[in-house]
């Protein structure tokens, strides 16, 4: 028997725990062959990239954890049966599961931090990816903290039965079972900002960036994207300049790195979640002066931003003179 669950917890650096419980059915029986297969369970699972947050880098994470037990089928007592499992590597079939990374796939950290390791408590294998065990006539459990990096990843792993015991179900051989997991790291729901047309207020312009493409640095949530469509048009009324929209967030979320490091680079670290934008300041002004735009912002989004806990503008100017535009605002209560 299979069971999958989540748990989602709704604040701005959403993490997720994902739970993934492997169980079968074990009885001290020959002439299994029926149930066996020769072919792993395949299942996919969705899950929040780790977001660490700009005040605490290594807080917060997203983690999927994995559960083993095996049991006797006539008393449904717990036996002590060996399990694995393993990161197998990066998993892409087409362009959509690269989430908008186009540099180094097979260099692409597959947990968090870079160099962490699956955990389980007794575990004595050195391998970071990969964990052995046994159950000890109980249910052991594996966690597997998410990378920030979104894109999809392969993982595998085997349960087998105590000496003398059968699989009963689902069986990859007469003595044990076999999962093979497509782990989707990504935010989910985010869309494209649409190519501005003649009539819209906005243009895109970004910076040449060899490790991401154009098409893929400009998504957001429905309602970021709706947001920022009202800056634009509040800027145009206000300065008759169309607002020129840099980098927002990739297709699936996750770790922007536009310098094409995987670790270590701090750039880009709010623009994970789809509710970001950076907007090019103009040449003529800087950006603390630019009124017209810090206008059109608080007239849009008066009531500022949650950040850290706290309400604050949802604009600022940043060491780049980009003036930053935080979209994940919690609308005021209506009476």
């Amino acid at each position: 028997m299979l069971y999958f669950s989540s748990v989602q917890f709704t604040n701005r650096v959403s993490q997720r725990i994902v739970f993934s419980i492997l169980v079968f059915l074990c009885a001290v029986s020959t002439g299994m062959a029926e149930h066996i297969t020769g072919k792993p369970i395949e299942r996919e699972h969705s899950i929040y990239p780790t977001i660490p947050t700009e005040a605490i880098p290594e807080s917060g994470g997203s983690r999927l954890w994995y559960r083993y037990a095996c049991y006797s089928v006539y008393d449904g007592t717990y036996l002590d049966c060996a399990f694995s499992i393993r990161v197998v590597g990066p998993y892409a079939e087409n362009f959509e599961d690269l989430a908008g990374h186009e540099h180094g796939i097979q260099d692409r950290p597959l947990i968090y931090p870079g160099d962490g390791k699956l955990e389980f408590a007794e575990d004595t294998n050195k391998k970071a990816l990969e964990v052995a065990g046994q159950t000890k006539n109980n249910v052991a459990t594996t966690s597997y903290k998410m990378p920030e990096a979104s894109g999809k990843i392969e993982v595998e792993g085997m349960l087998f039965t105590q000496p003398s015991w059968y699989c009963m179900s689902n069986c990859y051989t007469e003595t044990s079972r076999k999962f093979r997991d497509i782990v989707n790291v990504s935010v989910p729901n985010l869309v494209p900002l649409p190519d501005p047309s003649a009539e819209d207020d906005y243009i895109k312009v970004r910076k040449p960036d060899n490790n991401h493409s154009d098409a893929v640095a400009f998504y957001g949530t429905q309602l970021a994207i709706d947001t920022l469509q009202l800056i634009a048009s509040e800027y145009f009324r206000l300065s008759g300049r169309k607002l020129s929209i840099n980098d927002m967030s990739l297709p699936k979320g996750g770790k922007f790195d536009i310098n094409g490091k995987w670790s270590g680079d701090r750039d880009h670290i709010t623009h994970r979640q789809g509710v970001d934008a950076d907007i090019n300041r103009r040449a003529d002004v800087v950006c603390t002066e630019d009124d017209n735009l810090l206008k059109a912002v608080d007239l849009v989004l008066p009531e500022g931003v949650i950040r850290r806990g706290e309400i604050r503008s949802a604009r600022f100017c940043e060491k780049n003179e980009f003036i930053h535009i935080d979209l994940d605002y919690f609308a005021p209560a209506m009476g």
